[in-house]
């Protein structure tokens, strides 16, 4: 494989798994908060882009909780996928 193929599998990938990290989100946010998909939406794009805006209410625990793993999930896929 040349390199300039692999690098557009990479990005593929990279971007196949930030859409897993967004829709695993969105439907978390939903069960386990309650919110709106597009709140969730919202949650899910300035907990990952880490503007860290507001909430659109206060997080249960178990909404921190699964706030962490979406943070540490996709600065996972960041480190992994992009290193040269």
């Amino acid at each position: 494989m040349n390199e300039e193929s692999g690098g557009m599998k990479q990005i593929v990938v990279s971007l196949l798994l930030l859409l897993c990290v967004f829709l695993i989100g969105i439907f978390g946010y939903s069960i386990i908060e309650g919110y709106h998909p597009i709140d969730s939406f919202f949650m899910v794009m300035i907990t990952i882009s880490t503007v860290g805006y507001s909430t659109p209410t206060d997080l249960t625990e178990a909404g921190k909780v699964f706030t962490s793993i979406i943070i540490l999930a996709s600065i996972t896929i960041v480190f992994t996928q992009f290193q040269t």
